[in-house]
Parts: structure tokens; sequence; C-alpha cells
């Protein structure tokens, strides 16, 4: 599924994929194995942080940063909505005028990007993110059909209800056996707090 998704992405055609499970299933494991099988790729990646959930937009500074250049290439209102939510001196964690012009602002961004390199969009853990990311990813996932973006999320179950719709297509992890995580080089321990 996973080679599938890089792969579509590769040929300009976007989509999502979220991979679920308990804690300690492998789901980081399998997106680390992701992001190392797409040294090709333009990667963004990030993984939400409890302690920075009460941070709007925190999440989605963190994704964009290599790609903020591309600001530049968007419409001027598209712009100017995406730097007010990530530009700290430009009231970073305020809500622009209609939030469904971030997504779209976002959306762009990544089109624009994936325009000069296939992307990976490898977010670990969506639901400790802030609402207003994922709220925003969640809307740009969405909506990736032509873009050249692949999108990789992970949740831990049980599934919070913004991402219990199943509208998007899922991975169920039970576990990552150590034999698999080696095979992508990865089985350091696959979590040495589990």
């Amino acid at each position: 599924m996973i080679d599938d998704l890089l792969s579509a992405a590769r040929g300009g055609s976007g989509s999502a994929l979220l991979v679920i499970g308990s804690p300690c299933s492998g789901r980081s494991t399998l997106l680390d194995c992701a992001i190392r099988a797409a040294t090709d790729m333009l990667t963004l990646s990030a993984r939400g942080v409890r302690d920075e959930s009460d941070l709007a937009y925190s999440g989605l500074r963190i994704l964009l940063q290599p790609v903020l250049a591309h600001l530049t290439n968007l419409s001027s209102d598209r712009a100017a909505a995406l730097r007010k939510v990530l530009d700290p001196e430009q009231g970073a964690g305020s809500t622009p005028a209609g939030g469904h012009l971030v997504g779209t602002a976002v959306l762009d961004l990544l089109a624009t990007a994936a325009a000069r390199r296939p992307v990976l969009l490898a977010v670990d853990d969506l639901p400790l993110f802030d609402a207003a990311t994922t709220k925003v990813l969640l809307f740009v996932v969405r909506r990736l059909a032509g873009t050249g973006v692949a999108a990789l999320l992970s949740a831990a179950t049980p599934l919070p209800p913004s991402l219990a719709q199943g509208d998007l297509p899922l991975l169920a992890l039970r576990g990552l056996d150590p034999e698999a995580a080696g095979h992508c080089g990865l089985f350091q321990a696959i979590d040495a707090s589990c």
C-alpha cells in the first residue's frame, strides 16, 4: 500500500493513507521506513507533540518550513492567509477570514512544490497536533488527487471523532514483528519504551 502511495505521487497523482494501531504497533517505524524509501521525493515530516497541542498552527509551521519559499507562487490572498497563521510577526495563531482559505493555500503550496519534485507528507501521531493544524491537514489530504503529493498519516487507536469518519484509506497495524522492522533497517528497538 505504501509503495503504491509513493509511486502514485511520483507519477503525479496524489493520495493519502492513514496508518492506525495501538501504541507500539509500529506506526512510527512504518512512517520512518516510508521516509527512507522516498529519497527521491521532498519529504515534509513532523510528529505530534502533546505539549504543543495548544499552540495553533505549530504543527503546520514545522511541516511547511521547507516549502515556504514557494509562497510567492500563490495568489496574494492565499499567501497572505498562510503568512498570517505561520508568521509570528503577522499574527500567528489567529484565524484569518475563512479557514477554508488557509487549507486551500496549503494545498496550492504543496502542489506547487510537487510540480518540481514529488512530495511525501509524513505526519506521525496526528491527533497530538494542535486542532488548527489537524483541521487544515484533514482538509488538504482529502483533496490531493492530481497533485503529486503522498500523505502518510498515523494515529493511535481508538481514533478521535475527526479521524473516525471513515473517509480516508486506512492501514490498520496489529504490531510490527522484529523481522519486518529489521527488513527496512529500523529495528533499533521498535520503541524501547514499549
